[in-house]
């Protein structure tokens, strides 16, 4: 049996640059929100052959926002 989680981060609709998951990713690596696709793109991969040797594993898709400092304006 293989255990492995995404952890998703801010996501927002596409076309808003005022909303609040758009404003939050200002200043990340990404420099924007993610998608429903970019979710299951991750939850894809863990499902498939190709992760076969994946165990125990967290897929961050968030965009970079944890691994900086995001210092706003």
């Amino acid at each position: 049996m293989r255990a492995s989680c995404v952890v998703i981060g801010n996501h927002g609709p596409d076309g808003f640059d005022e909303h609040p998951a758009e404003i939050m990713m200002r200043g990340t690596p990404a420099g924007r929100s993610g998608t429903p696709e970019s979710i299951a793109h991750a939850a894809v991969y863990l499902a498939s052959d190709e992760a076969s040797f994946v165990h125990g594993s967290v897929i961050d898709v968030e965009g970079g926002r944890t691994t900086v400092a995001v210092i706003g304006s």
